[in-house]
């Protein structure tokens, strides 16, 4: 049985007489256990979080179409009217690509000899093919990280795989990298998991507007371009080019600097 958090669905039955007649239920959802212990620097440390990513994702359309096989996480529509193969989720969200889902622990355990054990309850597909890979990145409260891959997990409806790993060292947390210390630019390139990054918001792109481009804004815009920002006052993500490569919340305006982190997302996966 896969808990409390599983999701169960029945066929649509009918009855000839008043008696309510008997469901048969089928589950929709797996489960991936994990069973942490830790030794040499992670030992004693309080787990914050796990996230499970995979290679080969798969792109999902709206009707629920698999150019690959690859479903790990976020919303699914049932049709619970279909004769057969109603536990079956049809991706709610248009086209996507998915090939993570995390755990965050507010009740943080300690990380030892004993093994820590959490439960990822995943949308199930044989989600690794062609020989990829699985990661899973840990967090600790004092912001350590630690990544283990292993090969490819099939798994389906109604089944439990356990991953037994032992922590034995971690990424300690590093200072926050300017990108913009030396000069301002329209991009920069921050390229380490886990590191948290800001830039300078007070300056337009490398500072510089050409007299064409000031007058073409003055002439269609009717206002005057200036490399000078201020009045700002929050910053948010806007877009990103795949799931989940900037750490969710850590979108911060500060002192004319906006600040974000990467989270654990290991560069194999680009």
């Amino acid at each position: 049985h896969l808990g409390d958090s599983d999701f169960l669905v029945a066929a649509a039955v009918s009855s000839t007489d008043a008696s309510f007649p008997a469901l048969s239920f089928s589950h929709a959802s797996a489960v991936v256990e994990l069973d942490l212990t830790a030794s040499g620097t992670m030992a004693g440390k309080s787990l914050a979080s796990i996230t499970l990513y995979a290679t080969d994702v798969a792109t999902v359309s709206s009707s629920g179409a698999l150019s690959d096989l690859d479903i790990m996480a976020g919303s699914f529509t049932f049709d619970l009217t279909a004769s057969t193969g109603n536990n079956t989720g049809s991706y709610a969200g248009g086209s996507a690509q998915i090939g993570y889902c995390g755990l965050s622990l507010n009740e943080q355990p300690v990380l030892g000899s004993d093994p820590v054990v959490a439960y990822l309850t995943i949308n199930p597909a044989d989600y690794s093919l062609g020989g990829g890979d699985i990661y899973f990145v840990v967090t600790t409260a004092d912001g350590y990280t630690s990544t283990f891959s292993l090969p490819g997990i099939a798994i389906a409806a109604g089944q439990m795989k356990v991953v037994t790993q032992e922590l034995s060292s971690g990424t300690a947390p590093q200072p926050t990298v300017s990108l913009s210390s030396s000069e301002t630019a329209n991009c920069y390139i921050a390229s380490v998991a886990s590191q948290s990054y800001s830039f300078d918001a007070t300056v337009a792109g490398n500072g510089v507007i050409t007299p064409g481009l000031q007058s073409a804004v003055q002439r269609y815009e009717g206002r005057t371009l200036s490399a000078s920002l201020s009045g700002g006052s929050e910053a948010r993500l806007l877009w990103q080019s795949k799931p989940n490569l900037i750490e969710p919340g850590s979108v911060t305006y500060a002192a004319g600097q906006i600040s974000f982190t990467l989270t654990g997302r290991p560069t194999e996966l680009g």
